[in-house]
């Protein structure tokens, strides 16, 4: 997919002349400031998603004084969206061979799969989580779930096929995310408190992981709280693992709350600069952060992709079965693809 720019496709209105000077340092300032309010710390959660969420305007004053954004933004105006934007936000599960710093380490599985949807409109933000698991039919490949599809042909082919999963839905940009971004940001955040429904012991060797939480609420350090967020084996499937995905979700933000935070902005930077990979121009940025800014906590909003778990025939693998009738009144609701049909899927 062409990074064309987003003045070209017509969906963001420049209110004044944007600077072309888009030097590495103000590029990544505003890359954090995307990544706290937009967020995508999704690893295998989807954990900047939490950030998705409005922030209070106490606390982002505090970050943008702390990052100088305040000072850039004097001599660097914004634009404003004039059409509704879908981003697809990836977790990506950690390719063993790829060095460090590689382009290679956003190759891997999507653990974690978001169609997010920014609306000037209305001035909402909705988030559809896509279980990995999904099971599709498409021809000319030979993989059957959605989360291989980026392992299997990268972004491009990822995009191709939500989309034609979503009844062909227009996805504007992608943003692809390391599992070592959830991991790193804990730790910076100075963990989180979450509560571990029941005791989780499991070991994947191939993806060098191994899970050992105990029972009730805990501080979790990024290693641990990468380990709430991947664990499987409860029975629930991708549903299980989405109520957890909340969880965590809600323990950033009570974290990002703290004014301790601010004070380790540089290092959240140096996180967003190595563990994520986006189409997203600086002038996008700017524009998708100064939306999130505006928005009221009542406007945003997260759904699943409405299925069932199943067992493929022969295959012996588990998927998520797609109820396609339930799938088009989300589409239609929250994405506004369609007329709304409430007698749909009774």
């Amino acid at each position: 997919m062409k990074n064309l720019s987003i003045f070209k496709r017509n969906f963001f209105k420049p209110c004044d002349r944007i600077s072309r000077q888009k030097p590495r340092k103000t590029l990544y300032m505003l890359g954090l400031w995307l990544f706290l309010i937009l967020g995508v710390i999704s690893a295998a959660i989807g954990a900047i998603t939490a950030l998705l969420a409005p922030v209070e305007p106490q606390m982002m004053s505090q970050v943008l004084d702390a990052t100088g954004f305040n000072q850039i933004s004097s001599t660097t105006s914004a634009s404003r969206m004039s059409r509704p934007v879908n981003i697809l936000i990836m977790g990506v599960d950690r390719v063993p061979e790829a060095t460090a710093n590689s382009p290679k380490t956003f190759d891997g599985r999507s653990d974690t799969i978001l169609l997010l949807r920014l609306d000037p409109r209305d001035k909402s933000i909705n988030l559809l989580s896509i279980p990995r698991d999904t099971k599709i039919e498409f021809p000319a490949i030979n993989f059957s779930k959605i989360g291989e599809a980026n392992a299997k042909g990268g972004s491009n082919l990822a995009l191709r096929l939500v989309s034609g999963l979503l009844n062909n839905i227009t996805i504007d940009r992608y943003v692809r995310v390391n599992t070592g971004a959830l991991r790193e940001l804990v730790d910076l955040l100075g963990g989180i408190e979450v509560f571990v429904p029941r005791t989780m012991s499991y070991q994947d060797n191939t993806q060098k992981l191994k899970i050992n939480l105990a029972k009730g609420w805990q501080t979790l350090n990024g290693e641990q709280a990468e380990q709430f967020a991947r664990f499987r084996n409860d029975g629930l499937g991708d549903i299980g693992r989405m109520t957890r995905q909340q969880s965590l979700i809600q323990a950033i933000r009570n974290r990002l709350g703290s004014p301790s935070v601010v004070v380790r902005l540089p290092e959240i930077m140096r996180v967003m600069q190595k563990s994520v990979d986006t189409n997203l121009s600086f002038e996008e940025i700017l524009t998708l952060a100064t939306f999130g800014v505006q928005l009221e906590p009542d406007n945003f909003k997260i759904v699943m992709l409405p299925g069932r778990s199943s067992s493929a025939e022969g295959d012996l693998r588990s998927y998520w079965i797609l109820d396609k009738a339930k799938r088009d009144r989300i589409m239609a609701q929250y994405f506004k693809q369609g007329a709304l049909d409430f007698t749909q899927g009774r």
